[in-house]
C-alpha cells in the first residue's frame, strides 16, 4: 500500500489497524508513529 499517496488521518488509522492486536493485549504503553515528509515511515508499540 502507498502510504504518500493517502492523506495524514488514513495513514495513522492504518497504523492503528496493524496494531491493533497488539493494543487488544496490552495494559499500557507508547504508540510511537515516525513522520517524515508527511508520510508515515516507522510505527510500533513500546510497553
Amino acid at each position: 500500500m502507498n502510504m504518500d499517496a493517502m492523506s495524514l488521518a488514513r495513514q495513522v488509522d492504518f497504523v492503528f489497524k496493524q496494531l491493533e492486536e497488539e493494543l487488544v493485549n496490552s495494559p499500557a504503553g507508547t504508540v510511537m508513529i515516525h513522520i517524515r515528509n508527511n508520510a508515515i515511515g516507522k510505527f510500533g508499540l513500546r510497553n
